[in-house]
């Protein structure tokens, strides 16, 4: 089993976003995935029940009981919806996760505001030095403007944290929130599109780092 955490303390990051489409994208390519809402409001309530036939497996785990309870689930994947403002509760996420992906908006205020979040990561990359566990962080450029010379640069920004950047980025575009309305993601509703195109390069990518 390999655990994803999607994660950013920011809101607005468009984690749920980046979820559910990468779920799905690894779903359509045979692999067994769930996806965990680990958000105490349930931010993929709405989402789940606007699709009766949801194609993939969606779970609402508590922080505080993800420890005990990822363990025991026989899936491959599983990808974590990690909001989190509170750090104690970032922390639990972290803490059962083997690849960590922060989307960051290509917007100088969401990119400094990923300091406390690499701080966590780096902490929890320190305590498992030398015990034979591992953990991998990267972000990914999320709700990019198109090719404008911010989304543009912002990957060399991003790198001074320290992280790998991903070479995929999701490019801000209605047909993510379209689909959402109906409980669907881009690669269901416009499989041909430019949006369904970048979730299956981001699903790609991902798999290269699991291989």
């Amino acid at each position: 089993m390999t655990v994803i955490a999607v994660m950013n303390q920011k809101g607005g990051a468009g984690k749920s976003t980046v979820c559910t489409g990468l779920a799905q994208a690894l779903n359509l390519v045979g692999r067994d995935v769930v996806l965990i809402d680990s958000d105490p409001q349930g931010s993929m309530k709405d989402w789940t029940e606007a699709n009766p036939d949801q194609p993939v497996t969606i779970y609402t785990i508590e922080r505080n009981q993800l420890a005990s309870q990822i363990p025991r689930l026989p899936n491959d994947i599983v990808i974590i919806d990690g909001t989190a403002k509170a750090a104690d509760l970032a922390k639990k996420t972290i803490a059962v996760a083997d690849i960590i992906i922060i989307p960051v908006q290509p917007a100088p205020f969401d990119v400094w505001s990923t300091g406390d979040m690499v701080a966590m990561i780096q902490d929890r990359m320190d305590e498992l030095r030398g015990t034979g566990q591992s953990l991998r962080a990267y972000f990914l450029v999320n709700r990019a403007i198109g090719n404008s010379k911010l989304s543009k640069s912002i990957s060399k920004t991003l790198a001074g944290y320290g992280f790998p950047v991903l070479k995929s980025r999701l490019v801000s575009r209605t047909a993510h929130p379209n689909a959402q309305m109906i409980g669907k993601t881009p690669l269901d509703t416009q499989p041909g599109g430019l949006a369904a195109r970048e979730l299956r390069a981001l699903r790609d990518e991902v798999l290269t780092l699991l291989a």
